[in-house]
């Protein structure tokens, strides 16, 4: 019985390959043809005749197994379908797919012309490889949101937008239906929550205005479309930005180190530890000469109370004597912290050359002897002296201040000159060192003096 049911089978296989070669059903690639037959014959390339021809008249084709088969009763046919819920999941993995706006849409719209080629009948007047026009753009992106939109669920904050079915797509309603501003300003795309294109088109938008802030980007969004807690949304992607995170992120700091022991010591009288720097020159009259004349800054490294002194030339025995000045008017003194000289960044070169030109050893010998130590920065290290070189900056300011903004040229002699600087190391020492509080209960301000 079997033997007879193989038999009837065959028998309709040859049927079907015999109605094969009368349609033309002909597999040319796989068969073989010489160049001037496969020339001769187009349908390799437009398929069979019958295809321009109404479904209709399509011929049929036989079932390989009879109704009256014994076996036809034991086989189970599944027709398997692409439902529509496969559909979407293939879309949306297209979505999932691209992290531009741009390639989403332009991905789409290939697609979307590829459908409509296949749909029609003369595809030769098609020609796949055109550029994209601004429509099939424009209806990509419609195809894109009308899919999101499936998801949309309706809920109070849905509803309170009064939505509007719109071409095939929700919209915001509104009573603006008569404004005359664009259709889109007026009635935006509703882009559902939480979906893969609400980052897309987000990151777009921040994208075409240069990076601009969340406020910015939001006034763009609403242009043509409403995202729910749109402004949530901003925010999120704009803190994911790698370009924005670049360019706003705030300079690193390095950790200082703790500060040094004397300064912050309170039991040890004012100018106990002492920084020291020069500052200048000042041109002093002196009958029809004109001479130089400099400012020697002395800070106290724990109260910064500044005490000044002049120094009429940089030599070495015109530095010991300010500093003799100094101690005898502020009393005595443990160390006095000072730049080692080749590193007075700012300063004029003269001022360089000069202090460079100083008897280290002539200094730390006196030092010695009236029983204090002298300390040097390292070299090419200024910021160690940052405590005196800010007091010079101050200095600088005020004495822009008491002349008005104008430069201090000339003085009339060295008193002039004295009474100046000692008018500048007395506001030095009343400036607050601790903010000024609105409380009436509370203590004054500390100062140096």
């Amino acid at each position: 019985m079997r033997n007879c049911v193989v038999e009837d089978s065959l028998d309709n296989l040859k049927t079907q390959l015999q109605s094969y070669e009368n349609h033309e059903f002909k597999d040319h690639a796989s068969r073989g043809l010489s160049v001037k037959q496969l020339v001769e014959r187009p349908d390799w390339i437009k398929g069979p005749a019958f295809l321009s021809e109404p479904e209709e008249e399509w011929p049929g084709v036989e079932p390989a197994v009879s109704e009256e088969s014994p076996e036809s009763t034991d086989v189970e046919v599944h027709a398997v379908t692409a439902e529509d819920q496969s559909q979407d999941n293939a879309i949306d993995q297209l979505i999932e797919h691209y992290s531009s706006w741009t390639r989403l849409r332009r991905a789409a719209a290939w697609w979307l012309r590829l459908k409509k080629i296949l749909r029609t009948k003369q595809r030769q007047s098609h020609n796949f490889t055109d550029a994209l026009t601004v429509q099939e753009l424009e209806e990509a992106e419609c195809a894109i949101i009308k899919h999101a939109q499936k998801s949309l669920q309706l809920d109070s904050k849905l509803t309170n937008l009064d939505p509007q079915v719109m071409d095939g797509m929700v919209r915001v309603g509104g009573r603006l239906k008569n404004a005359k501003i664009p259709q889109n300003a007026k009635h935006q795309l509703i882009i559902p929550k939480d979906h893969h294109i609400e980052t897309l088109i987000v990151r777009h938008i921040h994208g075409e205005i240069h990076h601009q802030g969340s406020n910015h980007v939001l006034a763009e969004l609403r242009q043509k479309y409403w995202i729910v807690k749109a402004r949530a949304k901003v925010k999120s992607v704009l803190g994911k930005c790698i370009i924005c995170r670049k360019h706003r992120m705030p300079v690193s700091k390095q950790k200082m180190a703790d500060l040094p022991a004397y300064r912050v010591k309170s039991d040890d009288p004012a100018f106990t530890v002492t920084g020291l720097d020069y500052f200048g020159p000042f041109h002093i009259k002196q009958g029809r000469v004109t001479r130089k004349r400099y400012g020697m800054l002395f800070t106290c490294m724990n109260s910064r109370a500044v005490h000044i002194e002049v120094a009429h030339t940089l030599d070495t025995s015109s530095c010991i004597d300010g500093i003799r000045r100094f101690i005898a008017r502020r009393g005595p003194v443990k160390v006095i912290h000072s730049d080692n000289g080749t590193n007075l960044v700012g300063a004029d070169n003269e001022l360089q050359r000069a202090l460079q030109e100083l008897d280290q050893d002539q200094i730390q010998n006196f030092s010695t002897s009236h029983t204090f130590e002298w300390r040097y920065n390292p070299p090419a290290a200024s910021h160690h002296g940052g405590v005196w070189e800010r007091q010079i900056r101050t200095v600088r300011k005020l004495m822009c201040a008491i002349l008005n903004e104008q430069h201090l040229k000339t003085c009339r002699s060295d008193e002039q000159l004295h009474t100046f600087m000692c008018e500048i190391e007395s506001t030095l020492n009343s400036r607050p060192l601790t903010r000024v509080s609105d409380d009436p209960d509370d203590l004054d301000v500390i100062a140096p003096r």
